[in-house]
């Protein structure tokens, strides 16, 4: 292990402590604190809500329909997933 990654591990570790999170560990004893933190809650799951569009035409319509503006998200890969 590095020396940087060393004193990122103490320094995260300490910020835990500090702010009440669980220990940086999972083991039977803070699997439950662990589960809790990383399960969603509802508002991390609104852009579920959003009627998305897969091709820019069907959103530029849209948009220009509804007087709204476009979020246009790109990335590496195939956008539903499978690549």
């Amino acid at each position: 292990m590095t020396r940087l990654a060393s004193i990122l591990i103490l320094l995260a570790t300490a910020a835990a402590a500090q702010s009440g999170l669980p220990p940086l560990r999972i083991d039977a004893s803070t699997f439950e604190a662990w589960l809790e933190r990383i399960t969603p809650v509802p508002r991390d799951l609104y852009y579920q809500q959003i009627p998305w569009r897969l091709r820019l035409s069907e959103g530029v319509d849209d948009a220009a329909r509804l007087d709204k503006p476009i979020l246009l998200w790109l990335m590496d890969g195939h956008p539903l997933g499978p690549t």
